[in-house]
């Protein structure tokens, strides 16, 4: 059994950094928003999130 194949039948699947970007630029649209990572992986929607957020502010600034 490969390592992909064990992880599925664990039920271990983790977002793509690119897609999570893309969801954040999608779904977060001001510092007031709220951002709910519904899972236990490495973050890395929290992390786009929190680069999308920044990216914002300076925008702002």
């Amino acid at each position: 059994m490969t390592e992909r194949q064990r992880k599925k039948e664990l039920g271990a699947f983790y977002t793509d950094p690119r897609v999570a970007d893309f969801l954040v630029s999608w779904a977060v649209r001001s510092q007031s928003d709220t951002v709910l990572d519904p899972s236990f992986g490495a973050g890395v929607i929290l992390e786009a999130a929190l680069n999308q957020l920044s990216k914002s502010e300076n925008r702002s600034n």
